[in-house]
């Protein structure tokens, strides 16, 4: 094991959020396609996790710890969701974070401009 086995902060909080958004996609573009999505869609989510992957692993030049902002960390443009997906999570309890597209909201959110039922 090497003796010095440190990251900078910086890097660490960079390297657990893509490896929280590449586990969050994982069934999504998966091989055998378990949500039916298009090859278009796949594609795109395909392209927004490469786009973590550049962040964690890119130049730390310009990004530095920020209090305020998320993630503790400013100086980077987080890749964007693509259209209609967004992160969905309970406020109590401990189930984790999923991904969802608006086309399955099964209830309303105001700070979404668009109420979707499942019939």
């Amino acid at each position: 094991m090497p003796e010095n086995n440190s990251i900078t902060d910086i890097r660490y909080k960079l390297l657990l959020r893509m490896i929280g958004e590449l586990q969050l996609t994982d069934s999504l573009v998966a091989v055998d396609n378990p949500y039916g999505l298009e090859a278009d869609v796949v594609a795109e989510l395909v392209a927004y996790r490469k786009a973590w992957t550049d962040i964690a692993f890119g130049s730390l030049e310009g990004i530095y710890i920020d209090y305020n902002s998320e993630m503790l960390l400013a100086g980077i443009t987080m890749p964007k969701l693509p259209d209609g997906w967004t992160v969905m999570t309970r406020s109590v309890g401990d189930l984790p974070p999923i991904l969802v597209h608006s086309s399955h909201f099964d209830s309303y959110d105001a700070s979404i401009n668009t109420s979707v039922s499942v019939s």
